[in-house]
């Protein structure tokens, strides 16, 4: 949990900007609770999520983060959040970067699988 516990405690750290590249966007509270911060303290939150499935027949991945995105959205400052979707194929890259200054690569998802059951791994710089 401590790759889970530097993500939200740099998110919550964020003064200008939070950029987070993932392929499966369902995240826990805790890391719901650290981005829909982000635009409440006046900082912009960008998110390049996966906008095509790796799951067939049924993209059930992308139903469920649909559904979460829409809910997110609600509970946010829509102006300082933005949304992009690579539809080209199947995006798996994780990637965040706060301020400009502090990045993370790695293994880790914004999903309760990579919070709960996956073993992750990541590198901050």
């Amino acid at each position: 949990r401590t790759l889970q516990k530097v993500m939200a405690k740099s998110i919550d750290g964020a003064h200008e900007s939070v950029l987070l590249t993932t392929a499966y966007f369902f995240p826990p509270s805790f890391l719901k609770g650290a981005l829909l911060r982000v635009p409440a303290r006046g900082a912009h939150l960008s998110l390049l999520l996966s906008g095509s499935s790796d799951f067939f027949p049924l993209p059930g991945d992308l139903l469920a983060q649909s559904h979460f995105l829409r809910n997110f959205l609600r509970d946010t400052s829509e102006e300082r959040v933005k949304v992009y979707l690579y539809e080209k194929r199947h995006m798996h890259a994780k990637h965040m970067c706060v301020d400009g200054v502090f990045s993370t690569i790695g293994s880790f998802n914004f999903d309760l699988y990579s919070a709960r059951r996956n073993l992750e791994v990541g590198v901050a710089v």
